[in-house]
């Protein structure tokens, strides 16, 4: 792969059958995060209300979710139908690679940290399913990991991961690929249709992890994943107090008649910036930790800059700014 490589996943001809298998994917992807969310609470009711066939498919997936166990032949089609299809829903659909992928001679491991959050990370769900990044680690928030729903279906498609820090130190321990969107719960709250905002200023615990590990950080935005819910937006300081405690602050609308889709006019433009190569230190200073997240949030700003034209037109682009929370 050479730089500054641009994968075409889908684009405006992509077959009407297509499409359809797309919002297949998507609307998977969407219905798995909400039930996920809800499990706990659907468990709790079908044990009280008698509805035992209910709460026997909830244990059986629970455990399913956490047993050890090898990946096979079902893992290989279902991975391949997400890589086909679930981009197909889009208007358009493109990866750009700033930098070639290290080869298996370098053994420097590589962190990927994804903006924006989005309301539902489909921008990221789209990573997952990339050829190109199937030895990375995604690492999921820690509260959405541990429920059976999500949890089964990451491991069954990819290679999944806490955002936990006991999670991530032990994965970084083995220095594997990973890849994390550190705004959080945050940055979908702050979500909006009409401005491109991060949640980062004060995330520097990636960095920290990095520089103590040795990793090299890849900073990746996915230009058009604010356009594909609405978000209702003000009271930010009392959403943003819900996210303290895991609790979503979004409230949102999508496709016009199935809300919970996102808008299949979009176009989506992930592009993974060139890698920041930064020094192993094992006990970084708050300098050191600040100084390297300074470095990044520039190279995040480039990046926008560098690539919101390509994404969002001339004209939009020169009223464009990437707002840094």
């Amino acid at each position: 792969m050479s730089p500054k490589t641009i994968c075409v996943l889908s684009n405006r001809d992509s077959p009407l059958w297509d499409r359809f298998l797309g919002a297949v994917g998507v609307g998977s992807f969407v219905t798995l995060w909400l039930s996920s969310l809800a499990s706990p609470l659907v468990f709790y009711r079908a044990v009280r209300g008698g509805k035992y066939v209910v709460a026997t498919s909830l244990f059986v997936t629970a455990v399913l979710a956490y047993l050890p166990w090898e990946r096979g032949t079902l893992r290989h089609y279902i991975r391949m139908f997400l890589h086909r299809y679930h981009h197909k829903y889009y208007r358009s659909c493109k990866v750009l690679f700033e930098e070639c992928l290290p080869d298996a001679a370098d053994k420097t491991p590589t962190f990927y940290a994804v903006h924006p959050h989005g309301a539902f990370s489909l921008g990221w769900a789209c990573m997952y399913c990339l050829p190109e990044l199937e030895s990375v680690r995604f690492n999921f928030a820690s509260a959405l990991f541990a429920t059976p729903l999500i949890r089964l279906f990451t491991r069954v498609v990819g290679k999944p991961g806490s955002a936990s820090k006991g999670a991530m130190v032990s994965c970084m321990e083995k220095q594997q690929d990973m890849a994390l969107l550190p705004g959080g719960f945050e940055e979908a709250t702050i979500t909006s249709l009409q401005h491109d905002r991060v949640f980062i200023q004060k995330r520097t615990g990636f960095v920290r992890l990095c520089l103590q590990y040795g990793y090299q950080i890849r900073p990746v935005y996915i230009f058009g994943e604010k356009k594909l819910f609405w978000n209702i937006q003000g009271a930010f300081p009392f959403r943003l107090e819900m996210n303290r405690y895991k609790i979503p602050g979004i409230l949102i609308w999508g496709n016009s008649i199935i809300p919970i889709l996102p808008k299949a006019s979009t176009d989506l433009l992930v592009v993974i910036g060139a890698p920041i190569r930064i020094p192993q230190i094992s006990n970084p200073t708050a300098e050191d930790v600040k100084f390297w997240h300074s470095k990044y949030m520039a190279a995040l700003q480039k990046l926008f800059e560098e690539h919101k034209e390509a994404a969002y037109g001339v004209h939009e682009a020169k009223v464009t700014k990437l707002e840094v929370w």
